[in-house]
């Protein structure tokens, strides 16, 4: 069980009048039923299409690091198929310079840094999903 669900788990079960933040999202619970109505802020945004298909092939929802996972594999296989050769310095200069790759998350690019962006988004959960506010 997840930290989040303990922690959520004691508070209900203690009828403790608290606010809570954690690190790991809302999303990496596996009882999001106990949190119906909190809100949270997440990257964690995809298209229905994906949710949809995660639900119908494997019986689970979209779990935290799932669209992460996705975009990455898919940046690398473009980087692999739009590259002149495999080498690892050719496939990190792709990913690099790359300022469109249209991922699960959002238009996605590398900064100098190396470090990739996805604007958050504030969250709330009803009926045991997480939905988007305001959109």
């Amino acid at each position: 069980m997840p930290a989040i669900d303990i922690l959520k788990k004691q508070i209900i079960e203690n009828k403790l009048d608290v606010d809570y933040t954690c690190i790991l999202s809302i999303e990496a619970s596996v009882n999001k039923k106990m949190f119906e109505g909190d809100w949270f802020v997440s990257d964690i945004i995809f298209d229905d299409w994906f949710g949809d298909e995660m639900d119908e092939r494997f019986g689970v929802d979209v779990n935290y690091g799932s669209p992460n996972v996705y975009d990455a594999l898919f940046m690398l296989v473009e980087a692999f198929e739009n590259s002149e050769t495999n080498d690892v310095e050719t496939i990190g200069s792709y990913i690099r310079v790359k300022k469109d790759f249209d991922g699960l998350m959002g238009p996605l690019q590398a900064h100098e840094n190396g470090i990739f962006e996805v604007e958050p988004k504030v969250k709330v959960i009803k009926g045991s999903k997480a939905i988007i506010i305001g959109e």
